[in-house]
This record gives structure tokens, C-alpha cells and sequence, in this order.
């Protein structure tokens, strides 16, 4: 009897051995797998996160409160509103209602206010009405909002340096109350309020009907004016901006065609951090076109020797930009849609743009649809959908037919690059036109302009 009953407290004592075995290695394949999921989860965040800012400029179902204050996008300041009131009222991210009468099912997206914005990092736009038709106190404005507000809004990251753009107005649909306004967002150590913008606002081009006030980066209003510039729609405007920190102090001073607009000298008591985003905002129908003007290559070597990449041509495919005679150009200021691709393993690019960087006269037969080249060196025709080409007096098969893409021409690269003696080469999706053979140090240098 003793026997039987060491054998079944052995066996039970084996039964729960093997359950406590079975139980842990439960917990551990589940506390696995949860870890799995946790991994696949914050790939997957991730994965959605580089997706959100592949999308930009966003689409009309897109809600811009939550675009504005998004941490994850260019240009975002949810941050600043970490732990602060706005009128009275503690502002709990991410649910923004700005006020009661401002709400966010009163916001569409309005993003072609900016036709077009190369070399800057989203486009963002609204429009927005006030419910009860009175003045709210997030106007920049003492006259605009009385009962609408639309803009676009364009965002660059910056430091402490020396930035220069372009920007052109188209013809703006209300010419009373129009404006084009530039504003810089930097983060601190403390801030006061909303309005943490270093320089406040600056403003390029206005209506008639605009009392316009400047905040400082305390919200107090340091100036009130009602002149400024009126910049000439249609025509590109070049504008400088030197950010230069000394201490504490950040000095920035604005100029606009060689004249200077605006300086502003932040002296509060607050750590400035080096980096933050400058805006350009479109108000009241007002459209704008920018560019992003890029340095000029450095020159190697000593006093009258040249570059090795000078006279270089670099394009990317799908890139709108180019560098070209020295600085970084875009291939077609009328269209950023217009960049080089690939078809059967050919690389093509916009004829127009690619020949007259190498020094031809471009003219166009439109009744024969076929574009005439001028080089010093020799002249070339090409004809819309043939792979024929005339070269001088002789004519030539291309292994790849022209196209017409957004109403422009596009070539084989190589077929008008050898002809007048040019190298072309290629990297990592970059196309390199140059007088000789580049290194690969070279071709990475050049590439890195195009970024």
C-alpha cells in the first residue's frame, strides 16, 4: 500500500512538473511573440510614418488640424503646446479645438495655394471659417477674419545659416486682402505661448486692406504697419535670409531683391535651440510659387586651377532639379512634374532643357512636330515618336524613340551628349554629363548636390 502510494505522489509530482513546464514555456513563447508583435508594431509605426510624409502635400480627406500638429511632419509644433493654455483653456494633444467657433470639421485641406514648392520639405493649406462671423483672437490680422481664412503653407527646415529662395505670386483672386507672409518656428527651452515663432512675421506681398502686426517670440506686438512691399505677380523674387546665433541672441535679417525688409534680434532669457522651420503662408485666394536656391559647388585646388567636376551636368531621375553651370537649377520652372525617367533601359530627358545647357539653339517645326538643335559643333533633328535622328547631313537610328511627356520632349541623354563630345556616365540613379571621365569621389560629390 506504502508502494502504491509513493508511486502516484511520484507521478503527480511528475504530472506537475511537466504542466509547470508547459505553463512557462507557454508564457514564454506568448511573452515572444508579444515582443514579436511589439517589434512588428513599431515597424509597422514606422513603416506608417515614412508612408504619412511620402504622401505630402496631402489630399482633401486629410484633416489639417491633425497635419498641423503632427509631430511626425516637416514643420510640425504640437510640441510647443505641450502643457500650455490657449485662451484660458488647457490644451491636451491631440484633440486641438482652438476655440469653440474654430473647430476642425470646419477645415478642408487647401493645398494648391502653393503651386509649386521644390526644395522644400511639405505643402500644408486650409481653409477656415469662423462660425459665429466675429473676430477671433487667431488672427494675424486686426481686418482680415471676418468670417473666412484660407491659406497655403510651405515649410523648410533651418539652423544657423545663410538660406536663399524664390518665390513667385501668381495673379491672387483677391487682390483687397491677399498677402504672402513669412514666419520662422523655432523650438525652446520654455515657451511663453503659441506664438514661439523667432522673428515673427514678415510680410512679402499684401492687399490694400491689411493693418499687419509682428509678433516677437513673448506674443507681445513689437510693430504695427500698414505699408509694405508689393512684389509684382508673375515675376520670381530672390530672398536671403541670414540666421546668425550669438549666445542666446538669434539675429535674422531678411532681404528681398538685394533689399533688406526686415531685421529682428531675439533677446529673451530662453535657450534658442540651433534648428527650427521658416514658413511661407498664403492668405485670401493669394497663390504662390517657390524654389529652393541651393550653394554653388566649392572649388578644389589652388589659386587658377579648376574643378575637376566644373562644366558637370548632373540630373537624377524623377528629380525636377538639375545642377548645371555651377548651381543647382530646375529643369522646368513652369512644370515640376518634367524630370528625366527611364524607358527600355534608356535614360531620357526633356530636350529642351539638356540641350541648351550644352550650348545649343533650340527651335521647333510645329507642323512637322520635330525640334531643331543649333550647336556650335554640329546640328541635330528630332522628330515626336521616331527614333530617327539627323545629325548634320546624316541620319542615325536611336534604340529609343523621343516622347512627349507634360507637353515637352524627351531624348536619350547619351544621343545629344556624344554627339557634341560629352562623357555620360551613371550612379545610383544619378546621370552625369561631363567633359571626361569622373572618379568615383567625383561622381559622389556631385551627386551629394542633388539631395
Amino acid at each position: 500500500m506504502l508502494v502504491k502510494k509513493l508511486k502516484r505522489l511520484l507521478v503527480c509530482g511528475l504530472c506537475l512538473c511537466f504542466i509547470s513546464q508547459t505553463a512557462f514555456a507557454t508564457r514564454y513563447m506568448q511573452t515572444k511573440q508579444n515582443n514579436v508583435d511589439a517589434t512588428t508594431e513599431a515597424t509597422d509605426e514606422v513603416d506608417k510614418k515614412e508612408d504619412i510624409s511620402a504622401k505630402l502635400p496631402f489630399d482633401d480627406q486629410q484633416d489639417w488640424g491633425n497635419m498641423y500638429f503632427n509631430t511626425e511632419l516637416p514643420g510640425s509644433n504640437k510640441e510647443l503646446f505641450e502643457g500650455y493654455t490657449f485662451n484660458g483653456e488647457q490644451i491636451d494633444p491631440p484633440n486641438y479645438d482652438l476655440y469653440d467657433s474654430f473647430k476642425a470639421e470646419q477645415i478642408t485641406n487647401m493645398s494648391d495655394a502653393i503651386v509649386d514648392y521644390r526644395g522644400w520639405d511639405a505643402v500644408l493649406g486650409a481653409t477656415a471659417y469662423n462660425a459665429e462671423e466675429k473676430s477671433i483672437d487667431f488672427e494675424v490680422s486686426s481686418s482680415s477674419i471676418a468670417s473666412e481664412k484660407t491659406f497655403g503653407y510651405a515649410t523648410r527646415k533651418f539652423g544657423c545659416e545663410t538660406y536663399e529662395f524664390d518665390f513667385k505670386i501668381e495673379a491672387p483672386e483677391k487682390w483687397s486682402t491677399g498677402f504672402i507672409a513669412f514666419s520662422m518656428l523655432t523650438t525652446m527651452t520654455q515657451a511663453p505661448n503659441w506664438q514661439t515663432g523667432v522673428g515673427g512675421y514678415m510680410v512679402l506681398f499684401r492687399g490694400t486692406n491689411y493693418e499687419f502686426q509682428r509678433y516677437g517670440s513673448d506674443g507681445q506686438s513689437i510693430v504695427s504697419t500698414a505699408e509694405t512691399e508689393i512684389m509684382t505677380p508673375g515675376e520670381w523674387h530672390r530672398v536671403k535670409i541670414d540666421v546668425v546665433k550669438d549666445g542666446d541672441t538669434k539675429i535674422i535679417t531678411t532681404t528681398v531683391d538685394g533689399k533688406e525688409l526686415f531685421s529682428y534680434t531675439d533677446e529673451l532669457g530662453y535657450e534658442i535651440l540651433d534648428e527650427g522651420y521658416f514658413n511661407l503662408l498664403c492668405w485670401d485666394g493669394t497663390k504662390l510659387s517657390l524654389r529652393a536656391v541651393e550653394p554653388t559647388i566649392a572649388q578644389s585646388g589652388g589659386k587658377g586651377e579648376a574643378s575637376a567636376t566644373e562644366g558637370a551636368i548632373v540630373l537624377k531621375l524623377g528629380s525636377s532639379w538639375a545642377f548645371a553651370d555651377g548651381k543647382v537649377i530646375a529643369i522646368d520652372e513652369n512644370n515640376a512634374n518634367v524630370a528625366p525617367y527611364t524607358e527600355s533601359d534608356r535614360t531620357l530627358v526633356p530636350l529642351r532643357f539638356i540641350s541648351e545647357q550644352l550650348g545649343a539653339v533650340v527651335s521647333y517645326d510645329e507642323k512637322n512636330k520635330k525640334a531643331i538643335l543649333a550647336f556650335d559643333e554640329c546640328n541635330m533633328e528630332f522628330t515626336e515618336g521616331f527614333a530617327e535622328y539627323k545629325l548634320d547631313d546624316d541620319w542615325f537610328v536611336s534604340n529609343c524613340k523621343t516622347a512627349v511627356q507634360y507637353d515637352r520632349m524627351f531624348v536619350p541623354v547619351r544621343v545629344i551628349a556624344e554627339s557634341v563630345g560629352k562623357t555620360v556616365d551613371y550612379l545610383d540613379g544619378y546621370v552625369f554629363i561631363s567633359d571626361g571621365a569622373l572618379t568615383a569621389e567625383e561622381k559622389t560629390e556631385l551627386k551629394d548636390l542633388l539631395k
